[in-house]
């Protein structure tokens, strides 16, 4: 989860990796706040990068991430190294969807394993050798 979102921030501590403006045309939300034209996720690449190349880091779905949810991951946080549980119910998921308001990269949900919807996806990760 950390890693998820220090590579969704790019580096920056701003609400977005732009800054803390929610900008039009930045990523895919609920049409009326975001003005992005899909009315649901949206093609990979159809918004700028951050500027470490990677796409759709606040909008389009929900990413899932390793982490088990912790209500209190921030307060259990010490040198900026999460430290949560190894067992529990409910899974993290990172970043904005298609169908709603947006929201900054900080922000965070939980769901039970195996619940399934359009509004949740994962990222597949390539590293070089």
């Amino acid at each position: 989860e950390a890693e998820w979102e220090y590579a969704a921030r790019a580096g920056t501590s701003t609400q977005y990796w732009w800054g803390d403006n929610m900008g039009s045309h930045q990523e895919n939300c609920v049409k009326s706040f975001c003005n992005d034209n899909f009315t649901y996720t949206a093609p990979v690449g159809s918004f700028e990068p951050n500027p470490w190349g990677l796409y759709d880091t606040v909008g389009n779905v929900r990413e899932w991430v390793q982490d088990w949810y912790d209500i209190s991951y921030y307060s259990t946080t010490t040198n900026n190294n999460p430290t949560g549980p190894s067992t529990g119910i409910f899974r993290v998921s990172r970043g904005g969807h298609w169908n709603q308001t947006p929201n900054h990269v900080a922000v965070r949900y939980f769901n039970r394993l195996g619940n399934r919807n359009s509004q949740r996806g994962v990222r597949l990760v390539r590293t070089a050798d």
